[in-house]
């Protein structure tokens, strides 16, 4: 069963919840050498991440890297030990030849979360495709920022859905589409995401 209501945020870690400027910092300090890999995630960045999965009502899926090998609820111990106070439920897949955006929608559908609101945090959006346009780019040099935060909530906040037709690599949208969706979110719109021949709903 599919709640209307329903809203994830896909969650990228490195560049988003740590940032390169913040890994020097460590590293001038003397902190970086005698540090955990799982242990490089920013105080700072993950209260601005419980920020938007409370304002925003969402949970989160996970589409790092960090995913791999790990279950989801080591992942949900590995947030809270940093300071998360959401919920991790889930985390995409594989295949797509490593294509985030697809894995994203692929996750979607296997779900049955078609409807669902989303918005994604990632510092690439070379591989994002069809959900370019609820991507928050965020800058790897500074990490999640206050101003991608309020992006996301609007997004999350926004009553519109991506429609999923086929969770296939040749599927594509129309330059035109495509265009529109990246400038609405600029401007921190959500656009009502359709993909052009499929779906005219």
């Amino acid at each position: 069963m599919v709640r209307k209501t329903a809203r994830f945020v896909f969650l990228d870690v490195d560049g988003v919840l740590n940032s390169i400027e913040w890994q020097h910092e460590l590293h001038e300090q003397g902190k970086r050498r005698d540090m955990h890999p799982d242990d490089l995630i920013n105080p700072e960045m993950m209260e601005r991440l419980n920020r938007i999965v409370e304002v925003g009502k969402a949970d989160v899926v996970v589409s790092s890297a960090w995913r791999t090998a790990r279950r989801v609820e080591q992942l949900q111990a590995l947030f809270e030990r940093h300071g998360f106070r959401g919920k991790v439920v889930g985390k995409t897949g594989h295949g797509f030849n490593g294509e985030r955006g697809m894995q994203i929608l692929n996750w979607l559908e296997l779900t049955g979360n078609e409807k669902a609101i989303v918005v994604v945090l990632d510092d690439e959006e070379s591989d994002m495709g069809q959900v370019l346009g609820v991507l928050v780019k965020t800058d790897g040099q500074v990490g999640l920022t206050d101003e991608d935060v309020k992006r996301a909530v609007t997004i999350l906040k926004t009553p519109n859905e991506i429609r999923i037709v086929e969770a296939n690599p040749k599927t594509a949208m129309s330059e035109a589409v495509l265009d529109a969706s990246v400038e609405s979110a600029r401007q921190g719109k959500m656009p009502r995401f359709v993909t052009s021949e499929m779906d005219e709903t």
